[in-house]
């Protein structure tokens, strides 16, 4: 059975020989009959391949491979595909199979990424939502949240971003985009209080056909690891008691309630207010 090779980055996660680079796996994947050269794409951000080499034997394809990868820069994203059928010389890119890579990338937004951040559907749809009881005696107040069960699903428009976000980039306040090729998934913005060391989530945004797929974890995750570089003492989001699944996203990933408070949006609405700790 003959072999094609594909190198491909998985960092940190990988488990590999001490041989290659901490970031570097190497998989072996049966292949059609014919197929006995190789050849290399390089893949970053996003962009058209970067660089490709003519077809070579397995064991120098290899030899190449991990001494020019052992040369890059980790911080790049880095994809190494590999096998071209043995054909009759064309160019380059007419030998190499066409394949899709969903690639998935959290960085800082440019100024043009910013724009299609405010365009993404940031309602969402509910069968669950918390209710608020209030009782107040003579040396006792008592607040309680009940959640109750809609007998219908509800979906809920969001308001718009009424910050500028421009303004909040260029303030440096932590913005970070997910994409994948041309598309923006999602976004989320924090902001600092530089007083209280606390940043406050005011928005937090993955397009609805990209829900559950942890894109939100991912951008929660990054935005959470820059207000620790920051030294942020704690991270702070208030939501809709209506907004139950994002509720429940946040007290799974650490978030703990901590009050609420009231907020016009056009009518009264009742905020439940969770933090967690940055650190």
């Amino acid at each position: 059975m003959r072999r094609s090779l594909s190198i491909a980055c998985s960092w940190p996660s990988a488990t590999i020989s001490p041989a290659h680079p901490p970031w570097l796996s190497l998989r072996h994947r049966p292949t059609p009959p014919g197929w006995t050269s190789f050849a290399i794409t390089v893949i970053a951000a996003s962009v058209s391949p970067l660089c490709w080499w003519p077809p070579l034997p397995l064991d120098r394809f290899q030899a190449i491979a991990r001494c020019w990868a052992s040369l890059l820069p980790v911080k790049f994203p880095l994809i190494l595909c590999a096998a071209t059928p043995t054909l009759p010389r064309r160019s380059p890119m007419s030998l190499f199979p066409t394949t899709e890579v969903a690639v998935i990338y959290i960085r800082r937004p440019t100024l043009h990424d910013l724009n299609e951040c405010a365009r993404l559907d940031a309602s969402f749809t509910t069968t669950k939502v918390w209710q608020m009881s209030l009782q107040a005696d003579s040396g006792r107040i008592q607040v309680q949240f009940h959640l109750v069960h809609l007998p219908r699903p509800m979906t809920v428009p969001t308001p718009p971003e009424d910050r500028d976000l421009t303004k909040a980039w260029q303030r440096g306040d932590g913005i970070y985009a997910a994409r994948r090729g041309n598309k923006i998934l999602g976004y989320i913005h924090l902001e600092v209080d530089r007083e209280m060391k606390t940043g406050h989530i005011r928005r937090h945004v993955v397009a609805p056909e990209f829900r559950g797929q942890g894109v939100g974890v991912a951008l929660l995750e990054r935005v959470v690891e820059w207000g620790r570089e920051r030294k942020l003492r704690g991270i702070e989001v208030a939501l809709s008691t209506k907004n139950h699944p994002a509720i429940e996203f946040y007290l799974t990933h650490d978030f703990a309630f901590t009050g609420f408070s009231e907020h016009l949006w056009g009518g009264q609405e009742i905020l439940m207010h969770f933090s967690r700790i940055a650190r």
